[in-house]
């Protein structure tokens, strides 16, 4: 190995821009705890309304390209992608100097992105898959080429990581390959000893406003059978998407915009950190989650979790710190937030925090990579 840092290529299907903040944040944690370790460039190449570069600094080791295609059509999309990707390799090859290795994220265009610039340097690849497709039956409708293909880069990677057990099992009964669990990063802050005391019992969602995957609509429809029985119960919703203005209009229909339900809106992480420690306990309803950083930072933060039984928070939620219930079942929610509610004082915070033992922090997750990389290294020398 050379005595300088590893070289890590980044590539992803998804990634925080200018035309979605979030879209893929969680690719950009696992670049950032890369970097701890290694030397990262991510270059992440999406549509837009202009063509532009825009090259972040991120820290001494960890550089972030986001290009900006014209957006036209598929074909030429695809054309515009993979220029943009030769001019800007040939320019990091100058100035950077080749890769160690190359990190896609996502199926299938960024793991696919992986394969081909892996063929062009001659160096290994690893792919991350987080895409709840594999689980929610979406893989099942692609087309015959797009799952051959799925299935080609998947053997070709030296090694593949994902996210959750849940999800690993699912990956691997589909595409005929073990993945290695690296879990989601999950971010803390000290508990904050001002916030102030209120006799109202507060629930939070923090989620993607899509309700086929998250099904919000169900929360706000128990939150408003509860009006009655607990008038001071509040439901905080944190989060955009497209199905904000449909949940809003049933939150007005049902009685409850702006008295049992609210709109918070879009926040950073630091933001959501706060209001989970500002909130009673918090609430995942989801159909399918792979993995749920939410549900980790709410544990973290001493906070009981209502969850579905989605995949990814079963890996975590006991009796310790909160509720199974089964998905689509609104009785079984409300049955657990009254729950809740009336028996507050078995989930302090302290008994809460101390019923998960695992790291996920910036720099545990680094290091796996780290490992992870070298490892990869090995096997193809």
């Amino acid at each position: 190995m050379n005595k300088e840092k590893l070289k890590v290529l980044f590539v992803s299907k998804a990634y925080p821009s200018e035309v979605d903040v979030q879209n893929g944040v969680f690719v950009k944690k696992h670049a950032k705890a890369a970097s701890l370790y290694t030397d990262v460039k991510v270059v992440f190449i999406t549509t837009a309304k202009e063509t532009k570069i825009v090259r972040n600094q991120i820290s001494e080791s960890f550089e972030e390209i986001i290009i900006y295609t014209k957006k036209t059509g598929r074909i030429s999309n695809f054309i515009k992608r993979k220029n943009a990707y030769k001019t800007i390799l040939k320019e990091l090859e100058k100035t950077w100097g080749k890769p160690d290795i190359i990190h896609g994220n996502i199926f299938l265009r960024g793991a696919f992105d992986a394969y081909q610039l892996s063929k062009k340097y001659n160096i290994p690849f690893i792919i991350s898959t987080h895409w709840s497709g594999f689980v929610n039956g979406e893989y099942q409708k692609m087309s015959f080429l797009r799952k051959f293909l799925c299935k080609k880069v998947a053997k070709q990677a030296t090694l593949i990581t994902s996210v959750s057990k849940f999800l690993a099992t699912n990956v691997e009964n589909l595409l005929r390959v073990k993945p290695v669990v690296i879990e989601n990063i999950v971010e803390t802050k000290p508990q904050k000893t001002d916030v102030a005391e209120s006799s109202d019992i507060t629930a939070l969602v923090v989620a993607d406003l899509r309700d086929r995957i998250k099904n919000i609509s169900s929360i706000i429809a128990v939150v408003s059978q509860l009006k009655s029985s607990h008038p001071t119960f509040r439901l905080n919703i944190i989060g955009d998407g497209p199905d904000k203005a449909k949940l809003i209009s049933l939150s007005e229909q049902l009685g409850v915009l702006n008295s049992g339900v609210f709109f918070l809106g879009r926040k950073t992480n630091e933001q959501v950190l706060e209001e989970i420690q500002k909130s009673t306990f918090c609430i995942v309803n989801s159909n399918v989650e792979t993995f749920s950083v939410f549900t980790l930072e709410s544990i973290f933060s001493g906070k009981p979790v209502i969850s579905t039984k989605c995949g990814g928070p079963e890996e975590f939620i006991t009796a310790a710190n909160g509720i199974l219930v089964n998905k689509n079942n609104n009785n079984e929610l409300k049955s657990a937030i009254t729950y809740l509610i009336q028996n507050l004082d078995t989930y302090s915070i302290d008994n809460v925090k101390s019923s998960i033992h695992f790291d996920f922090s910036e720099s545990a997750i680094g290091k796996k990579l780290f490992l992870l990389y070298n490892e990869a290294i090995r096997k193809t020398i």
